[in-house]
């Protein structure tokens, strides 16, 4: 993963079944609050299924944000498909309840190369 975000300090980062809304796997990341791309690596692979839906939340209480007006969501790759930017307001891992098209949340960028090759 690569995150943009003010926070400094150790947070924590969950991937989750979009579907199911369970956790597949949850790890710390840690942050040093600059304007650049910060990448933190998963220790372990997480076993991703064609046409499913995933998220990806990292908890945090100030975040960087980029509004969309001439391209809102998806966004389209060749292997992956990015659906929406996901907010919820928690101190605590919590499946986000609101999905935007017009603003991507957190400045995740996610670098999946590795699992779908």
């Amino acid at each position: 993963l690569h995150i943009k975000n003010p926070t400094k300090g150790v947070v924590p980062i969950t991937i989750w079944d979009a579907d199911t809304k369970q956790i597949l796997q949850q790890f710390n990341g840690t942050l040093n609050g600059t304007e650049n791309f910060q990448s933190i690596f998963m220790h372990q692979a997480v076993p991703l299924q064609a046409g499913k839906s995933y998220c990806i939340t990292i908890n945090v209480v100030q975040y960087f944000y980029q509004p969309l007006p001439f391209h809102p969501f998806p966004l389209r790759g060749e292997k992956v498909e990015l659906l929406g930017s996901v907010v919820e307001e928690s101190y605590y891992p919590r499946f986000p309840q609101q999905m935007l098209q017009d603003v991507y949340h957190g400045l995740i960028d996610v670098d999946l190369q590795w699992l779908v090759n």
